[in-house]
Formats: C-alpha cells, structure tokens, sequence
C-alpha cells in the first residue's frame, strides 16, 4: 500500500462510513468543508485510467451521499481494499487469546495475517486465527467456544475474561 493511503487521520476516515467505502471501494483521503478527496479503486488492467476515474455516477453518487464537492484519485483496487481493511478495523480488540489471558495481547487486526475471509485472520504469535465480529451473536458465539475475537469499539462495552487489544 502507499503511503498515502497508509496514514489517514481517523477524522478523514470518519468523513466516509465503512459501509460506503466498502460497496464503493473507496476510502477518503483529504477534506476540507467544501471538498473530500476520494481514492478510488480502479481496474489494474485497464488501458485509460482517467475515463474510469471519471466515472460520473460514482461521483454523482459520493457528492450526493457526501453533500460536497468529491474529487476522486486513481489507485488500484489492492491499495484500496487494504486501507479499507488497516482504517476501518484498526480499532478492533482481540480477545480470549490463550497466548496473553488477562493481559493485552500486543497485536494489532491491520497487523495480522489476511486470509481469504476479511473478516478472518491469523495471528503469528499464538499461531491462531482471530475472528472479526461485527454483531454481539458472534462475539457471543466465538467467545463461548474459545476463538480469538476481535471487535470493534462501536459495538459498546464487551466485558471478557480475556485479551484485549488497542
């Protein structure tokens, strides 16, 4: 990933929900009142990059969405998908790690080992996979049958005999 999409202030990530970035493949990069600047996923094999950047219902669809004026930069799909995953999981807790019970487990979710579930990865210290929960039915299931568990802070107060990471 560039270091561009590697260091976004959280305040920018804000500016754009998750779930918008994900469906869109796209993460913002810079704002101002007026303006965002948008890193947009385009195809790697395409031969004119600049008529896919153009995409006029995708910009139609952020500056509505974001009521502003969205200026969109060319970056491949890969980069993208991997500042979506580091900014928008980075405050993700590990927890029920059996290599640090009780105590902060030193990993960090953007750190961990992908795998082909993005919502699954493995972690090279406990040699465990971490599972990423995004409602308390899964935090509940995972935790009752010992998996490492990672969640996000937006999910409220989760209260576990466990690891936790920041």
């Amino acid at each position: 990933m560039n270091q561009r999409l590697a260091s976004i202030p959280k305040a920018i990530i804000d500016r754009i929900p998750e779930s918008i970035a994900r469906e869109n493949t796209v993460v913002p990069i810079e704002a101002s009142l007026e303006t965002i600047t948008i890193a947009a996923a385009i195809d790697d094999t395409a031969d004119d990059w600049e008529s896919i950047i153009r995409d006029a219902s995708l910009l139609a669809k952020l500056e509505f969405i974001l009521q502003c004026e969205v200026k969109l930069e060319a970056h491949t799909r890969g980069d993208i998908q991997s500042a979506i995953d580091r900014h928008y999981t980075y405050e993700a807790l590990i927890e029920n790690c059996h290599w640090s019970i009780k105590n902060r487990c030193p990993q960090l979710w953007f750190n961990l080992t992908p795998t082909d579930d993005r919502d699954i990865r493995y972690c090279d210290v406990c040699s465990r996979q971490v599972y990423y929960c995004k409602s308390r039915d899964q935090i509940d299931f995972h935790s009752a049958i010992g998996n490492c568990i990672a969640i996000n802070n937006d999910n409220g107060p989760c209260i576990f005999e466990s690891c936790t990471i920041y």
